[in-house]
Formats: structure tokens, C-alpha cells, sequence
């Protein structure tokens, strides 16, 4: 990690030492050092946000049931917890290049092969496949962006990194545009992009950062420090399993085509990216929980809403899908901050590997139960069983907030800005720890 030391020195005219850190380099400078990781990461990201919606769209027209569509859709969660528990060990044993190209390697193989074998179990393995392999791809890419930022610079750097994943996230959807979902030619066009990421970084000359294997925390180390954030965890996963995975689907069932049901997508996520950074504002500047209660059930009553109104009715639905994005998929960040503000500095990196498991584990189950209330109950299900989730999480964010005094305001971390599960919550958490350890440093030396 980019080493930035306090240290104390006698400036004249004064009598006491005084805290003396070394000039950052300028972020323009990091970001020059990494612009090959950034670079793969969004050739990454656009394949991501195209084989997403082209498994749901592929299904449709294989005439897979809905049932059946969730349980390939969740394949791709099932794989990204099963790949935060074990990249991690692959990435002290063998280094970050050469993993990044393996994950990268076996994404694009599993993505060109659907077309091939048409099978919903055969596509759900492939599925878990691909979802392991952008769990590498995340841990990899964060650990090293956060690697090469200096405290100063690291949480703008961070930033960055999200722009440029949100928005080719975003913009992966709209490439199912492209060609016939039906043939081979978008299998193709995803793999080729994730093949593409390789070569920037491959060819990079600045070395990968040194890793040490996590610590660990349990489901139950998590609920007892902050049982709110766990609940939550739990109750975002199974909302954004659903929403992100099965938002496709969903629009096609209600006759649209297949441009306008990438566009859900697209706007949703799009919401999150422009409503994220707001709310986490406010939320550090009131009692986060009460923030969170307000979000949860402001996103419980857009879905309730989207089950009474006409959502074939374009415009309407455009808005509340963006409302709805802006409001669902930020809830991550605000619990993983309010999980935060009841740690200790060293347990900030495994209690955060822990909510990625958590939520990952939680976001595979989404699609599943959702896609089979649709089969049985209607498409309004879709909607319905995200509404009742969040209802429960927002009812149970009140019974916590009258069994514990929140936290003083000036206590509260700042909030996470990550609208998925990833590693880099645990690379905003070490930075944030990184970042106390730095003012205790300083308040030793003025003392």
C-alpha cells in the first residue's frame, strides 16, 4: 500500500513538534499509474451489464419458465459468494495479474457457451461460473485501487472506480441492442469484452500490491455488534437479487421490447448512481438509522407502487423504476456505514468481507423466490414480494432504534459509496480505519 507516514518534526518558531506528512501526489498522477486496471475494469463492467439481461432475454425466448429463469439468474450470486470466500486465497498464493486473468479467462469462456448448450441447468452452472469469476475481478481491481491511493487521494480514487463501473453498467444493458438476442452474436460481443480486459492489464508495468488473507467474522460476530446492519444486509440482498436479476424479465412479461426491458435496467441503476451520494450526505448528518428507516420505506412504497400503477405504461414506469434504483440499491452503502459505527478500526476489513458474503448469500435466494411468486401469483408479484421484504427490514429498523441509543453523530463513519456488493467494501473500510489511525497519530504528536 502507498505508504504516506506521519512523522514529527521541530518547525521554527515554535516549541512543540509539529505533525509533518509527505505530499500526496496529485490524483491526476494515481490515476495515470492504474489507468490500465480502469480501463479492463470498464470493458468488465460493460460485458457484466450485457450478460445480465441477455441470459433473462435468451430464457424468454428459449421458453423457459420464470421459475426456472430465477434459478439461473441466482446462479450468478450463488458464484459470487462461493468466489468472495476463495479469491481471496488465490490472490495471496499467486498474485493479483495472474488471477484477474484466470476469473477473466473463465468468464469468457462461460459466457460464449449458452448458445451451445441450451439447457437451464447447464446455463445456471455457467451462471455460477461467471458469477465467481467478477468476484475475482472486484476483489482484484478494488484491492488495487485502493493499493495505489494515498489516504488523501484514495477516497476520491474510489470514486472514480465507481463512476467509471456504474456507468458501464449502465450502458452494458443497451447493447443487447445491438444484435438478436436470439443468436449468437451478443454471447459473443460479451465475451470478447471481458477477453479485451486482459490486455490493458496484462500489459501494465506497475506492480500488483502485496496481499494478506482477510480476517474473519461471523454471521453472528456481525449480528451481535449491529444487528440492524445484518437484517438489512439480508433484506437489500434479497430485494437487489430480484431487481437486478429478473428487472428484464419482468418488463418482457409485461409485453415490452426487448430495448425498452434493458432500459429498466439501465434506469434503475442509474438512479442509484445520481441518489446514492445524497443520501449518504444526510444520513451523516442525522441518526443514520432514522435515514435508513425513511429510505426503506420510501423504496417499500415505490414498490407497493408499482404494483397498483400501470407499469405498461412507459413513462410512469421510467420514473418509478429510477425513484426506485435511487432508493433500493443505496441501502447497501447506508447499512454497510451503520455497521461501521459500531466496530472497532480492526474489525472495519472483516466485518465488511463478511456483509459481502451476507448479501451475496442473500441476493441469490431474490430471484428465485421472486420468479416463482410470479409464476403462480401474476407479475405484480414481482414488485409485491420486494415491497413485503422491505416493509419487514423497515419494521424492524424500528424496533431497533427502541433498544439502543444511536450513535453521536460525530461517532458515525462516513457512508460507503458502493451500490453493489463488492470488495471494496472492505477497501473503503480499511481506509476509513486507515483514516482514524491517522488523526490518533496526529493528536499523539500535538500531545
Amino acid at each position: 500500500m502507498t505508504d504516506h507516514t506521519l512523522s514529527a518534526a521541530f518547525v521554527p518558531g515554535t516549541s512543540e513538534p509539529q505533525l509533518v506528512m509527505p505530499a500526496a501526489p496529485p490524483l491526476w498522477h494515481t490515476v495515470a499509474m492504474i489507468w490500465a486496471l480502469l480501463v479492463g475494469v470498464g470493458a468488465a463492467m460493460l460485458a457484466n451489464g450485457v450478460q445480465g439481461p441477455l441470459f433473462g432475454v435468451r430464457a424468454t425466448i428459449e421458453d423457459f419458465s420464470t421459475t426456472m429463469t430465477g434459478i439461473v439468474i441466482a446462479g450468478y450470486f450463488v458464484g459470487f459468494a462461493l468466489g468472495s470466500l476463495v479469491v481471496p486465497t488465490l490472490v495471496t498464493r499467486v498474485g493479483h495479474i495472474r488471477v484477474f486473468a484466470a476469473v477473466a479467462s473463465l468468464i469468457s469462456i462461460a459466457t460464449i457457451l449458452p448458445p451451445v448448450f441450451v439447457n437451464p441447468w447447464v446455463w445456471t452452472l455457467l451462471r455460477v461460473f461467471i458469477g465467481l469469476g467478477y468476484a475475482g475481478l472486484y476483489i482484484v481491481a478494488e484491492s488495487w485501487v485502493n493499493d495505489a491511493a494515498p489516504n488523501a487521494n484514495r477516497g476520491r480514487l474510489l470514486s472514480i472506480y465507481m463512476v467509471i463501473s456504474l456507468a458501464c453498467m449502465a450502458a452494458g444493458p443497451l447493447l443487447v441492442n445491438l444484435a438478436d438476442p436470439g443468436g449468437f452474436v451478443l454471447f459473443i460481443l460479451a465475451s470478447a469484452l471481458v477477453s479485451a480486459a486482459l490486455i490493458p492489464v496484462l500489459l501494465t508495468v506497475r506492480p500488483a500490491p502485496r496481499v494478506e488473507a482477510p480476517s474473519k467474522m461471523t454471521i453472528f460476530d456481525l449480528y451481535r455488534n449491529s444487528p440492524l446492519a445484518v437484517i438489512g444486509g439480508i433484506g437489500n440482498g434479497l430485494a437487489n437479487g430480484a431487481f437486478i436479476g429478473l428487472s428484464v424479465v419482468y418488463a418482457q412479461r409485461l409485453g415490452y421490447s426487448v430495448s425498452d426491458s434493458a432500459l429498466f435496467l439501465t434506469v434503475g441503476i442509474l438512479g442509484a448512481g445520481i441518489l446514492q451520494w445524497p443520501l449518504g450526505y444526510v444520513s451523516d448528518r442525522f441518526d443514520r438509522r432514522l435515514i435508513i428507516t425513511l429510505v426503506v420505506f420510501a423504496a417499500a412504497g415505490l414498490a407497493f407502487a408499482a404494483t397498483t400503477f400501470d407499469m405498461r405504461e412507459r413513462s410512469t414506469a421510467m420514473v418509478l423504476i429510477f425513484l426506485y434504483g435511487g432508493t433500493m440499491i443505496p441501502l447497501y452503502s447506508l447499512f454497510l456505514a451503520h455497521m461501521n459505527d459500531h466496530l472497532r478500526q480492526d474489525q472495519m476489513v472483516a466485518a465488511a468481507s463478511g456483509f459481502v458474503l451476507l448479501v451475496g448469500t442473500s441476493a441469490a435466494f431474490g430471484p428465485v423466490v421472486s420468479s416463482w411468486l410470479m409464476d403462480r401469483f401474476g407479475d405484480s408479484s414481482f414488485f409485491g414480494f420486494q415491497s413485503v421484504v422491505l416493509i419487514a427490514t423497515g419494521g424492524f429498523a424500528i424496533w431497533r432504534m427502541t433498544q439502543r441509543s444511536g450513535v453521536a453523530l460525530e461517532d458515525q463513519t462516513s457512508p460507503l459509496y458502493v451500490s453493489r456488493f463488492s470488495s471494496v467494501a472492505a477497501a473503503s473500510a480499511m481506509e476509513i480505519a486507515q483514516e482514524n489511525d491517522t488523526d490518533e497519530d496526529a493528536e499523539e504528536v500535538r500531545n
